[in-house]
């Protein structure tokens, strides 16, 4: 509907609900633990040509078990696993097996990577951008996010990244609506700075860790001109024992910069999100951690509809005012 047309339907400055569906917002965000384990499996369950997932974790039978329903219905079912954790352990081992036996397209993440930290889905014609696992915690525990856009640029861009990686080849350019870590196609480090050196007034952070010295510089040069840095974490919980020490370190010298630290106790603090000024918002796997930028296959967007970052700063106020 042309900008004229809505004009003329306003009706006390607010326009009528017949007419706000017609025009959806690009992007849609779902706020986990709230949403559920049901809000994907609804969303699994209604999927009627493809269901292409890629993910670091699948422990969660149901989720399994929804993948196995749509490929008895027909979809067109892939899954891309990553093979093994950091420190060795194989956690996907039994979804493979039960997809690979009911007969579903499964695959492991390609080997160059350190390991393959991406969580994305594409149902049909929706592209799906994820901060948590499919696993069980995800969706009782854990604070994440999970954007639905219906982008052609965006779901073009994820459809020949789960292909290239399905089959292990080359990029043949770098994309531009999704921040991809790993491989020469990585950009996530160039686009996460060029991200914090934007920012005029405000940068509001959560994520489990800082562990990156280039970050940390990034975001003392921000609070340097003014920036107001909030970050929030769940402090040391869950970290790793060679992490410890240094995002310690990290966010002593935020604070003492000027940065306003603070800790969110429940639901534990999983999500990776920047948000520039309420305008602008970095959300996906990607933790501010070195390995992330350089060694793991990792997926962010940006968003800068004012509607999905409106959400998102929403859920970062209420988890704030929440934390200490």
């Amino acid at each position: 509907m042309a900008a004229s047309a809505l004009a003329r339907h306003h009706d006390s400055g607010l326009l009528r609900r017949a007419e706000l569906q017609l025009v959806p917002a690009p992007e849609e965000i779902a706020v986990f633990p709230e949403a559920g384990v049901e809000w994907l499996l609804e969303r699994l369950d209604g999927a009627t040509r493809r269901c292409w997932v890629k993910t670091f974790k699948l422990t969660d039978e149901r989720v399994t078990e929804a993948l196995v329903r749509a490929h008895l219905r027909g979809v067109d079912v892939r899954v891309s696993l990553n093979a093994s954790r950091s420190d060795g352990s194989r956690v996907n081992d039994p979804a493979f097996a039960r997809l690979r036996g009911a007969g579903v397209a499964v695959s492991w993440a390609p080997a160059r990577f350190y390991v393959s930290h991406e969580k994305s889905l594409i149902l049909d014609s929706a592209g799906l951008v994820l901060t948590f696992n499919l696993a069980p915690k995800s969706f009782t525990s854990f604070r994440g996010y999970a954007v639905t856009s219906h982008d052609p640029a965006l779901l073009h861009e994820l459809e020949e990244g789960f292909e290239l990686d399905w089959h292990d080849r080359a990029w043949p350019q770098t994309p531009r609506s999704l921040i991809y870590s790993g491989g020469p196609e990585g950009t996530a480090r160039a686009r996460f700075a060029e991200f914090v050196a934007e920012t005029r007034h405000e940068l509001l952070v959560q994520g489990p860790k800082l562990v990156d010295g280039a970050t940390c510089a990034q975001l003392l040069e921000a609070l340097g001109r003014g920036v107001r840095v909030c970050f929030l974490s769940s402090g040391r919980k869950g970290l790793s024992e060679w992490d410890v020490v240094e995002n310690d370190a990290a966010l002593a010298s935020l604070q003492a910069a000027g940065a306003e630290v603070r800790r969110l106790k429940q639901p534990r603090m999983h999500a990776k999100l920047l948000l520039a000024d309420r305008a602008r918002a970095l959300v996906g796997s990607c933790n501010l951690d070195r390995s992330c930028f350089e060694l793991r296959r990792e997926l962010t967007c940006c968003l800068t509809h004012p509607q999905p970052v409106s959400a998102l700063a929403g859920a970062f106020d209420r988890d704030w005012h929440a934390a200490d």
